[in-house]
């Protein structure tokens, strides 16, 4: 069924005016929407000591048939930055081998969510000092090395793809509110009503610009007026009050 306006030419500032309107608010939602989804996969930083990193990368060497099983202890760490500061590369040194050990992101993910499975997410498994969250490679960001520890900062699949889904909504809400808007603006009653309104607006007898600018000046006058009013009775009253000793002195 082809779209149609019904009484189309008539009422027409009236429908203009309403569709300013309600488009405003349209877009104040929008708006308003787009701000709350800021915050959508916001990036995270974990941080982890030189001891949890070790304990976690030697329980995950040894059944990797990886040489880190034999670190000892972390004495540093270093990062090779990839393609957009992603980190490539995170080597261990060992403290007491003179040894190190390079892993990838995958394998330094996964040593992280061993020991994160033991016992569960967000519990400090045994021999840890923290607990230890899940890391998905693909979220790491960036990993830096701070005061003796490595923060690594995840950016969830959510936060890279948050401007589509802001717009992908907008454009959702958009296509909402035109379908109540022509659905509500073409009802038979609506309309009748907006033709009706323009209808007795045009019998409106406006003043003329001299009468206008004279009430204006009637108001500004008569503004004036009641405040110098209020000022001598103010000053009156505090006169008298002062007086009769109610008040303390002016000075």
């Amino acid at each position: 069924m082809a779209l149609t306006i019904y009484k189309p030419g008539q009422g027409y500032w009236t429908r203009v005016m309403s569709a300013i309107g309600f488009g405003t608010i349209a877009l104040s939602s929008v708006a308003w929407s787009w701000g709350l989804m800021e915050t959508i996969g916001s990036n995270k930083t974990l941080t982890y000591s030189y001891a949890d990193l070790a304990t976690a990368v030697k329980a995950w060497a040894r059944p990797a048939n990886h040489p880190a099983a034999s670190l000892t202890a972390v004495k540093d760490v270093k990062v090779v930055q990839g393609a957009q500061g992603v980190p490539s590369e995170i080597t261990l040194a060992d403290a007491a081998a003179g040894k190190s050990y390079t892993l990838t992101p995958d394998q330094f993910s996964d040593a992280i969510n061993k020991a994160a499975d033991k016992p569960k997410e967000g519990v400090k498994p045994a021999g840890f000092t923290a607990p230890v969250t899940h890391v998905n490679s693909g979220d790491i960001q960036s990993a830096q090395v701070r005061d003796g520890e490595l923060k690594i900062t995840l950016v969830s699949m959510a936060a890279r793809n948050r401007l589509y889904i802001q717009a992908g909504v907008a454009v959702g809400m958009l296509a909402v509110y035109g379908a109540i808007f022509l659905w509500v603006f073409n009802k038979p009653a609506v309309v009748d009503f907006f033709i009706a309104t323009e209808s007795e607006m045009k019998k409106v007898n406006w003043p003329s610009r001299k009468e206008i600018v004279g009430a204006t000046w009637i108001v500004i006058c008569g503004t004036f007026l009641m405040a110098l009013l209020l000022l001598v009775i103010d000053a009156g009253f505090a006169w008298l009050f002062t007086k009769i000793g109610i008040l303390e002195g002016l000075s």
